[in-house]
Formats: structure tokens, sequence, C-alpha cells
């Protein structure tokens, strides 16, 4: 199975964090997921993905820092937590068990716009 992942183009604020992508992945429908990330503004100061196990569950913080991949974060290009102005970066993830995942992002200044795309799948 292959899923588009096709986030909007989400407004960050600054100081405040703000979700730019929450998709429902389906526990046993997807195992990877890889995005790219493109921030057109300021800087980003938070970039936060979240997992949910289940429908009824709450979200969990799996990654907040980009400085090693791990069970979840098997790939990444950039720190995205310091993305700036006019960048992008692709990662990757397995979301192998999980109901639904998100990213919380946040800006050094004003107001930045943040695009999340990229594909879903299982083996």
């Amino acid at each position: 199975m292959i899923k588009t992942v096709n986030g909007a183009n989400a407004t960050v604020p600054n100081a405040s964090n703000a979700d730019v992508l929450e998709e429902q992945i389906f526990a046993g429908d997807i195992d990877f997921v890889t995005l790219e990330v493109t921030n057109t503004g300021q800087t980003l100061d938070v970039f936060t993905i979240q997992l949910k196990a289940d429908i009824d569950g709450s979200f969990v913080s799996v990654v907040t820092a980009f400085s090693s991949v791990g069970p979840i974060l098997k790939y990444y290009s950039v720190d995205f937590a310091t993305l700036t102005s006019g960048s992008n970066g692709i990662l990757s993830l397995d979301v192998k068990g999980c109901y639904s995942m998100k990213i919380i992002a946040s800006c050094t200044s004003a107001t930045t716009a943040v695009t999340v795309d990229g594909l879903a799948w299982s083996r």
C-alpha cells in the first residue's frame, strides 16, 4: 500500500507551536513515512514529531531533536528544529503500529509558512 501525504501550507507562529501536519496512518496499513519539509519564511526553532498508538490515545512526542537516527527516525537530511528560510529537507520515519502522526513547529520571529509532502507505505 502506498499513500500520498499532502500537507497544506501551514502558517507557523513565533514562540507558539502550531500543527503543521496531522495524518492518520492506521496501524497495520502503513509502516514507513518519508516527508519533504519546505520552509519559506522565518527560521524554525521547534520541530516535533508526535505519534498516537490508537484512536482514543494521546499524541506522544517521539522526535524532538535531530542529532541521530533511532528506532523511529530512520533518516534526516537537516536539523529541522533550525530549518532556515528558503530551505527544505527530507526525513524518513518507521511508524509501524501507530494510528496517527502529527508534526508541530514554531519559528524564531514573525510567522513562516511550512509545507510537508511525501509518501507513506508498507512492505
